[in-house]
């Protein structure tokens, strides 16, 4: 009597094409997000809308997480409540939201901050998702925390430098979009070195080897 046996799967180091695929799926996720969650000025976001945006990110970085991570589902999830956690607390969504002021120095000096906090709680919650299947899932929290914290800097920088030249809010939602491009390739070098140091077998990227069948002997 036969029986199937599958051979070890293969490991397959992940490359820039991962890179490239998570950056665009964050900025495709913030795009559609724009349809639904309003940009404004810090809190005044509500937690429902930050939660909404956060869950079109989580969507779209998803699609490229599944193929990498078993129950990848769990990661758009804590993305969401990552961002619920983020609004309801008295920050806002920081990832929709424009600081009150134009001055240079405090747009530098809250986007560190805020960006900071943001990446800390993000990062943790995710975390809850990550230590699952990467062992060194802790530099999440770091990377992100600090990645958070230069990408919304620059973002305000560069929206409110642009607001100031050129008197249009669409400034500010561009600038927006430079601090969802810089955390998406921050965070995208983040987690394309994470997965690749994976120990457990199950959470690696693989390809399956053609089924075999071994003939019993009784």
């Amino acid at each position: 009597m036969g029986y199937p046996v599958r051979r070890r799967f293969h490991y397959i180091p992940l490359g820039w094409d991962f890179l490239v695929d998570w950056m665009m799926a964050t900025l495709i996720g913030y795009g559609v997000s724009l349809l639904v969650v309003e940009v404004g000025e810090t809190p005044d976001i509500s937690m429902f809308s930050g939660a909404l945006g956060g869950l079109f990110v989580g969507i779209a970085q998803f699609f490229v997480l599944r193929k990498e991570l078993p129950q990848a589902r769990g990661w758009l999830i804590m993305t969401a409540l990552g961002w619920f956690v983020i609004t309801g607390g008295g920050l806002g969504a920081i990832g929709w939201s424009i600081p009150h002021t134009n001055f240079i120095g405090f747009r530098l000096l809250y986007g560190v901050a805020y960006g900071v906090t943001t990446g800390l709680i993000l990062g943790t919650v995710q975390w809850i998702f990550l230590r699952q299947f990467i062992p060194l899932a802790q530099w999440w929290i770091i990377l992100n925390s600090l990645g958070w914290g230069l990408a919304l800097a620059v973002g305000w920088l560069v929206g409110g430098g642009l607001r100031s030249l050129t008197q249009v809010f669409f400034s500010e939602i561009i600038g927006l979009g430079v601090t969802w491009l810089t955390i998406s390739g921050i965070t995208g070098l983040a987690m394309m070195a994470l997965l690749n140091q994976r120990i457990p077998p199950e959470a690696r990227t693989w390809q399956l080897q053609p089924e075999e069948t071994q003939v019993s002997t009784h």
